[in-house]
């Protein structure tokens, strides 16, 4: 049976049989099948809605301008052999038909939301899965100020029903002694809301229950940097009084937790480490069929110029990869990607953005993390990198941001140098599991 699929949290996609049919909708018809989808159970006053969407016009030319918009939508469908109508309408409403077989990813959410059990943690996981982004990620009608406003209420509902499923699974994985997941969880929050302290709290108090002391540390710096560029407000007491008590040696690990067993991680991405010399018979050991897409990246001693390698992988994307597939990307992620990569402005708005350095990490590391996973895809990719002890701190960390969080799926990564002692390959090799290759 054919199937009308429309997607609404992250950027929007409108699927007819599998094939996106985005391109031949218009701007305000999308608007008028989002804001039909969300309730689609319901009946629509055709004056309601055209003076949503055409608050500007007086009402003959409103109601004129959705006949039309309607007639275009049936008249898609019917090119495509359909004789069911999509919609069911007289002279003063219109409504989806039920006949006609549509998925609607926003109202999935809800219903799973609505009718969630305690005990269903799958349930939870296939809800935080559905949330690709924002609802109607970067979308608006300009000369349409009440769907704008409409839009706004329901991206403030919908993420606000998301970070409380986020909330449940962290106490979930936290109670279960899962701390990685929980870890995992909580940089969701704070990706969506790098001000809330309490966030960085449960953070530090995770990592003290993984023994780790340093990122416990490295997580209260970060909260008090970005509350002082943003806010210019030191953090609450309790942040205050744990750091004194992780510094005094005064917080442990509750003893029964046998933390020493889960420190290292096993990255699922394949992780190496070689030197020069060793590098072809490792990739004649590893990439024996030539069936990865291999990206060659170096780093150089540039001194304090932060995020060089992330830039680097950036162009080594842009160049190897159609420029058709690179303008699907997010617009808003171009947008971040170019505070740090001029290539990436010919994909974005131009827009500059006066931000912290702490929530440009946050944008980007999420953004070039979504152009690897939508790029790459389900290939198998091989990222070389050079003179890794060279590399940058952000960029450091970026590494350890894909190792931990295995987003990205089918990756190999090898470190080429010559010091495996040096202090980058140390901080690497604290927190994951790396193949050694020495000819």
């Amino acid at each position: 049976m054919a199937k009308l699929e429309i997607y609404l949290l992250g950027r929007v996609e409108i699927l007819w049989q599998g094939e996106s049919i985005i391109d031949k909708l218009s701007h305000k018809l999308i608007g008028i099948l989002s804001y039909m989808a969300v309730n689609r159970e319901n009946s629509f006053s055709r004056n309601k809605i055209a003076n949503i969407f055409w608050d500007s016009s007086d009402s003959n030319s409103s109601r004129y301008n959705l006949r039309y918009n309607i007639w275009s939508l049936r008249k898609l469908f019917k090119d495509n052999n359909i004789k069911q109508d999509i919609f069911i309408a007289d002279k003063e409403s219109i409504r989806f038909n039920e006949e006609f077989n549509i998925y609607v990813d926003a109202e999935d959410f809800q219903n799973r939301l609505d009718n969630f059990r305690a005990d269903s943690i799958d349930n939870l996981e296939h809800i935080r899965n559905l949330y690709k982004g924002e609802f109607l990620e970067g979308f608006y009608i300009k000369d349409s100020s009440q769907f704008n406003d409409w839009l706004f209420y329901e991206r403030e509902r919908f993420q606000r029903d998301y970070i409380n499923v986020l909330a449940k699974l962290q106490e979930y994985y936290k109670s279960t002694e899962r701390y990685q997941k929980a870890i995992e969880i909580l940089e969701n929050m704070i990706n969506i809301n790098p001000l809330k302290e309490e966030l960085y709290l449960e953070l530090i108090k995770t990592y003290i229950q993984l023994d780790n002391r340093d990122l416990a540390l490295h997580h209260y710096n970060r909260c008090c940097t970005v509350l002082r560029e943003e806010l210019n407000v030191s953090p609450m007491e309790e942040i205050k009084n744990i750091y004194k008590k992780i510094k005094k040696g005064e917080i442990k690990p509750k003893k029964e937790k046998k933390v020493s067993n889960i420190r290292k991680k096993e990255s699922k991405l394949n992780l190496y480490y070689t030197d020069k010399s060793g590098l072809e018979d490792l990739l004649n050991r590893i990439n024996e069929s030539k069936d990865k897409e291999v990206i060659y990246t170096s780093t150089y001693p540039v001194g304090n110029i932060e995020y060089y390698w992330i830039s680097e992988i950036i162009d080594k994307i842009i160049e190897k990869h159609k420029e058709e597939s690179l303008k699907e990307f997010r617009r808003n992620y171009w947008n971040d990607l170019s505070m740090i990569n001029s290539m990436a402005m010919e994909y974005s708005d131009n827009i500059l953005l006066n931000i912290s350095n702490e929530i440009i990490n946050n944008k980007v590391f999420k953004a070039l993390e979504i152009l690897m996973k939508e790029i790459f895809n389900n290939k198998k990719v091989l990222i070389i990198i050079n003179h890794f002890n060279g590399i940058d701190k952000k960029s450091l960390e970026f590494i350890k941001y894909i190792l931990y969080r295995e987003n990205i799926k089918n990756i190999s990564i090898i470190l080429i140098d010559k010091d495996k002692d040096h202090e980058n390959m140390k901080e690497i090799r604290k927190y994951f599991k790396i193949e050694y290759f020495i000819k």
